[in-house]
């Protein structure tokens, strides 16, 4: 189970920086079937929200 949450985290990460999709269909795109569900374990993992996330690291990559 850690490596897929890893996988969908990681492929969330990349659509974050690579789009400007909104975060409830990168929620979906990545096997999420509630946003707010994506949204607590990315907090969790990462430490930022998907929103902090893409502002704070699109311009770094």
């Amino acid at each position: 189970m850690e490596y897929v949450i890893n996988t969908r985290i990681e492929k969330a990460k990349i659509l974050l920086l690579r789009s400007s999709r909104s975060i409830a269909d990168i929620a979906d795109e990545v096997g999420y079937a509630s946003s707010s569900s994506f949204i607590n374990l990315f907090v969790k993992r990462t430490g930022e929200s998907p929103t902090q996330y893409r502002k704070s690291h699109r311009n770094s990559e």
